[in-house]
C-alpha cells in the first residue's frame, strides 16, 4: 500500500500562527470562558455596594456577604475550567507538551478574571473593594486548582464551594477560625491575605504536578 507523500506547508508563516492560536483558543474554550467571566463581572456593576444576604445556619439574622467576595468564587471556577482540553487527540501530538498549554490557558483565564474584576468594581464606583475581590479571587483560584488536582477539572468547583459555604452560612456562633474566614475578612487583615496566598500557591503547585504527570 502506497503512502501518500507529505506535502510541505506552503501557507504564509503568519497565517499558520493565526490558525495555531485559534486552535489553542478553541481547544481550551477560551472564548466561552471569557464570555462567562465577563457575564460574572457584570454582576458587580449595578449594586456592587449591596451585599448578598445568606441565611445564618446558627440561627441568627441573615448574614451580609459582599458581592466582591461572592463573584470571584464563580470566576475562579470558570478560569480553571479553561485548562480542560477538548482536543486532546490533537494536542497529544502537538510539538509543545499538553500540560504547558493547559497551564497557559489557566493563566490566561486567571489574568482575565483579575482584569475584569478590577475594571467592574472601578466602573461601579467601588475601588475600595478591589483588594477584597482580588484576595477572594486568589484564594478561590487556589482552591479550584486544588479541586482540579484531586477530583478533576470538571468537578473543580466543589472544593471552593465547600470552603465558601460554611463561611457564608455560619455567623459567629460557633465562630470560625480567623484564617478560615479569609473570603469575608477586612481588606487589611494579614491572616486572610496569608491564607489566600498559601491556598493559591498550594493549589497551583498541586495542579501543575498533576498536569506534568499527564504529559502525553
Amino acid at each position: 500500500m502506497l503512502t501518500p507523500p507529505i506535502l510541505p506547508n506552503t501557507e504564509p508563516a503568519e497565517q499558520t500562527r493565526r490558525k495555531l492560536h485559534w486552535s489553542f483558543c478553541r481547544s481550551h474554550r477560551l472564548p466561552l470562558v471569557t464570555t462567562l467571566l465577563t457575564l460574572s463581572a457584570t454582576l458587580l456593576l449595578p449594586r456592587a455596594d449591596d451585599p448578598l444576604l445568606f441565611p445564618d445556619l446558627a440561627g441568627g439574622p441573615p448574614l451580609p456577604v459582599p458581592l466582591a467576595a461572592c463573584v470571584p468564587l464563580l470566576m475562579a471556577c470558570f478560569a480553571v475550567g479553561a485548562t480542560m482540553d477538548t482536543m486532546e487527540g490533537f494536542s497529544a501530538h502537538a510539538a509543545r507538551p499538553r500540560y504547558l498549554m493547559a497551564a497557559l490557558a489557566g493563566a490566561i483565564g486567571a489574568a482575565t478574571a483579575a482584569v475584569l474584576t478590577t475594571t467592574a468594581l472601578a466602573a461601579a464606583g467601588q475601588p475600595a473593594d478591589i483588594p477584597l475581590a482580588l484576595r477572594a479571587l486568589t484564594g478561590f483560584l487556589g482552591l479550584a486548582c486544588l479541586g482540579a488536582a484531586v477530583v478533576g477539572v470538571r468537578a473543580c468547583w466543589t472544593v471552593p464551594f465547600l470552603w465558601a459555604l460554611p463561611v457564608f452560612l455560619l455567623g459567629q456562633d460557633p465562630p470560625l477560625p480567623a484564617w478560615a474566614r479569609w473570603p469575608v475578612a477586612e481588606n487589611g487583615d494579614p491572616t486572610a491575605w496569608t491564607t489566600a496566598a498559601l491556598l493559591a500557591v498550594t493549589g497551583t503547585a498541586a495542579f501543575l504536578l498533576r498536569l506534568s504527570h499527564r504529559r502525553r
